[in-house]
């Protein structure tokens, strides 16, 4: 026996199961498309009813169009935000020193790029930590500029007509075409969080579905051991550790084909953008497999029946879901969701999918990493120790 033989058995055996399989592939997908629906207005970009907050601002273009445009976003913006100007040069700095989650900073370029039909760039800095705040300074920076966007391209075309001989639906047609050309970007060259609720739910889904496909892992050593099946499987030449291996490596199986599906269907179903660093997505992907055998491993140690395991893990990852913000973003759970695999994950998906790179989401990796390989050092002592003594 070695162990290609032992994936192969355990994947046979998963097989088996079709009902539980089934539900295995298709849950999430249902999942999304539930709450997706059911929360969609909650989580849209143009959040209704959220209570002011400050944002860090500066505006460093001085020109005279800077001065104008900088009352013009305070005033508009003063039913939201509470407008901190920034006290030393390093903005980005005092940002994460002060606490503050948002930040807007318009460069100085700001009137000369304008002036020429050039991009322009504003930049929106954030925490990561506080999802609905993200969501409305990028929701009023995105309606700001398209009715700037307007107005500018209005007054340009205007200038080109004669006053007395004004053809209404030409100048129309020449707005919908600068628009429509670029005539202004808005470049959020800080911000990996944008998400509406179908992209937010397919990850946290995702990862929710993917802990728990462990469960399959813990179970199957459960009934080894109470079948008195380590016994007869060491006879073969094999250690300990290629057996837990070959195990795991068939429940990863498993839940890798249950992380495609999530993936196939969401972008069919939901049009969900999972790219475009697919390779760091598929890296979470694997972090939170292995965090999965691991916590199972070790569960599957410490009680003596598969339905034991399966009741006592669900609650653990329903509880660390929840307190994540990942079934539903919650205000009072922002600080204690900062500790939980479920946010870095799902952090580090989510800034991936809107163009972050491994660099970016560094921590979440390494964090990731950390708790996944201590589990499993726990997980594998601890099975040893239980195959002996049985």
């Amino acid at each position: 026996m070695n162990l290609l033989t032992i994936v192969r058995n355990e994947i046979r055996l998963m097989l088996k199961n079709k009902v539980a399989l089934v539900l295995l592939l298709l849950m999430p997908t249902a999942m999304i498309a539930l709450m997706g629906n059911a929360l969609k207005s909650m989580l849209q970009v143009e959040v209704n009813g959220v209570e002011q907050f400050q944002v860090l601002y500066l505006n460093e273009d001085e020109s005279p169009f800077g001065s104008a445009f900088d009352k013009s976003i305070r005033s508009e913006g003063a039913p939201l935000f509470e407008f901190i100007t920034p006290q030393t040069n390093d903005f980005q700095m005092e940002m994460k020193t002060l606490g503050y989650d948002e930040g807007i900073l318009i460069p100085k370029e700001f009137n000369r790029k304008m002036s020429s039909n050039e991009p322009i760039s504003i930049q929106h800095f954030t925490s990561g930590k506080a999802y609905l705040k993200t969501m409305t300074v990028d929701g009023f920076l995105n309606q700001y500029m398209a009715a700037l966007k307007e107005e500018v391209a209005m007054n340009q075309l205007l200038s080109t007509y004669q006053i007395e001989n004004v053809d209404v639906s030409a100048i129309g047609n020449d707005i919908k075409k600068s628009v429509g050309n670029n005539f202004f970007r808005l470049n959020e060259l800080k911000y990996y969080g944008k998400t509406d609720s179908y992209q937010f739910f397919s990850i946290s889904m995702l990862i929710f579905f993917l802990l728990n496909a462990g469960m399959g892992l813990g179970c199957g050593i459960i009934d080894d051991r109470n079948g008195k099946i380590f016994s007869r499987i060491y006879s073969f030449p094999i250690t300990h550790n290629q057996y837990l291996l070959g195990k795991a490596l068939g429940n990863a199986v498993i839940s890798i084909t249950q992380a495609i599906m999530v993936i196939v269907f969401s972008s069919l179903l939901f049009k969900v953008q999972w790219g475009p660093n697919y390779f760091g997505v598929g890296v979470v992907i694997l972090l939170v497999i292995l965090i999965a055998s691991g916590i199972s491993t070790v569960m599957s140690s410490l009680l003596n029946s598969s339905k034991a395991l399966s009741v006592v893990l669900a609650i653990i990852l329903w509880l660390i879901t929840f307190m994540s913000g990942a079934f539903m973003p919650i205000a009072a759970f922002e600080n204690i969701s900062q500790f939980t695999m479920n946010k870095w994950a799902l952090d580090a998906i989510t800034f991936m999918m809107n163009g972050a790179t491994l660099g970016i989401v560094f921590k979440q990796l390494i964090l990731l990493c950390s708790v996944g390989i201590s589990l499993w050092i726990i997980g594998v002592i601890l099975y040893k120790r239980r195959a002996v003594n049985e």
